[in-house]
């Protein structure tokens, strides 16, 4: 993701640990700006359909996604956005089986997932 960029200034987080190069971004990440070794901005990282923050999207995430439109499981505000598939504030048994068929490739996010 670093590398995306023509600065050496933005430096990516997850859990308050500051990632390698090699590691994987995902839903839950800090992007954090720095100047002369201050955090000027940061912004948090949403990926639509990775709930669990290892920049995948898997079973895993779909049961998470399931378990909490049934109210078994409460997300971060983070995996809440990401989870909200079908975008429309909430998460639903939609999101799930939306989130299903993008496992199994029968579908892909990028048709209905609208930028925020």
């Amino acid at each position: 993701l670093i590398s995306q960029f023509d600065t050496d200034k933005l430096e990516v987080y997850r859990n308050g640990a500051k990632l390698e190069n090699d590691d994987f971004v995902g839903t839950g990440c800090e992007l954090r700006l720095i100047n002369e070794q201050e955090t000027v901005d940061r912004l948090t990282v949403v990926i639509p359909g990775d709930i669990d923050g290892d920049g995948l999207i898997k079973l895993y995430d779909v049961r998470k996604v399931l378990r909490t439109a049934v109210g078994l499981e409460t997300l971060t505000e983070a995996s809440t956005l990401a989870g909200d598939i079908i975008d429309d504030g909430e998460i639903k048994i939609a999101d799930a089986r939306k989130l299903l068929r993008v496992c199994v490739g029968l579908e892909s996010l990028e048709s209905n997932v609208i930028p925020r």
